[in-house]
């Protein structure tokens, strides 16, 4: 659980262009720009935006203790897969809509959530 006496490190995964629209916003709502994993882009994206830590690999990025939210702005197609990798990694998530494809894969978020 979050608390009002540590900081908050965010991170994002996937950096696509909504990415670019929501990381300027990071620091006004209070949380700190953390890491950021895209397979493609993750350098220039933690760069060009201030993230501390930077991940070519998904994985990676989730094993790292000290991200507290993980943002996800991936293609819709992916979102299922990567909630259910940061939920059984025990992150926090944020996900732009759609968050899945059907009710099936919301269900079963739902339930790893909950366990």
């Amino acid at each position: 659980m979050l608390t009002n006496s540590k900081r908050k490190n965010v991170a994002f995964l996937g950096a696509g262009s909504i990415a670019n629209k929501v990381a300027p916003m990071l620091k006004q709502a209070r949380f700190h720009p953390y890491a950021v994993g895209s397979l493609n882009h993750a350098k220039e994206f933690a760069f060009r935006h201030g993230f501390e830590k930077f991940y070519t690999n998904y994985e990676k990025l989730l094993e790292d203790k000290n991200i507290d939210l993980v943002y996800i702005n991936t293609p819709h197609s992916l979102h299922y897969e990567h909630i259910k990798i940061c939920l059984e990694n025990y992150k926090n998530v944020l996900c732009e809509k759609s968050f899945t494809l059907n009710f099936k894969q919301a269900k079963e978020l739902y339930r790893i959530s909950k366990d």
